[in-house]
This record gives structure tokens, C-alpha cells and sequence, in this order.
């Protein structure tokens, strides 16, 4: 509402996700903590933190997000961080949705590897 009712303090995208991101919850702002980090940066490439239509949807969008990425030629490590990021703010999701979401779309001979380990 702030946003809209005083337009001339937040000049900029970047002013606007700065703003926004001072109400989110620990882990919300920890999700988009990198991303805001990188403002003003030569690292400042995501436009989540630069453009504040990109920086809601990508709120608002986190469940869907998470339901259809895929690792792919990615590192384990990569996939497992950027699925971090979206399911610390899922409120709707429980562990037994995360553990699927995330053994659903790791590639399979990661998925076989797990599935040793835990017997």
C-alpha cells in the first residue's frame, strides 16, 4: 500500500524490493537475501532483485516453482540450494511434499544413491 500511496520514495525497482523485502519473515528474507545482496553489484544479474514484478511473482510463484524444477545437467548442490530457497517459504507444503518435490525431480542416479543410503 505504501508503495502505491507514496510512488516518489521508491523511485526505482530496486527501491521497491528493498522495501518489500524488509517485511518478509526470517526465512522469506533468507530466500531472497542473495538476490538483494547483489543490488549495485557487478553479480546483480537475477532479475528478481532488480525489477519488483519479477520479485513478486517469484513469491507469489514459489510452489509451482518448486513442483517443476529439475536438476538437470545442474550440480547437486545447485539443485538442493535454489530448492532451499523456495520451500523455506512454503507454507502449504509439509515434509513428506518437500521430500517428494525434491527426490521427484533430482536426477536419477542421485535418486538411486539416496535410496541406498537410507536402508
Amino acid at each position: 500500500m505504501v508503495l502505491k500511496l507514496q510512488p516518489s520514495r521508491f523511485p526505482n525497482d530496486e527501491t521497491r524490493v528493498i522495501y518489500a523485502a524488509l517485511f518478509m519473515d526470517q526465512i522469506a528474507f533468507e530466500w531472497k537475501q542473495p538476490y538483494i545482496n547483489a543490488i549495485g553489484t557487478a553479480h546483480e544479474e537475477d532479475p528478481i532483485a532488480t525489477d519488483f514484478s519479477q520479485f513478486n511473482a517469484d513469491t507469489r510463484y514459489g510452489d509451482s516453482k518448486i513442483i517443476e524444477m529439475k536438476q538437470g545437467n545442474r550440480t547437486t548442490s545447485d539443485y538442493t540450494t535454489e530448492f532451499k530457497r523456495y520451500a523455506g517459504r512454503l507454507t502449504n507444503f509439509n515434509e513428506d511434499a518437500l521430500l517428494w518435490a525434491y527426490n521427484n525431480n533430482i536426477n536419477a542416479q542421485i535418486q538411486d544413491e539416496l535410496i541406498i543410503q537410507s536402508d
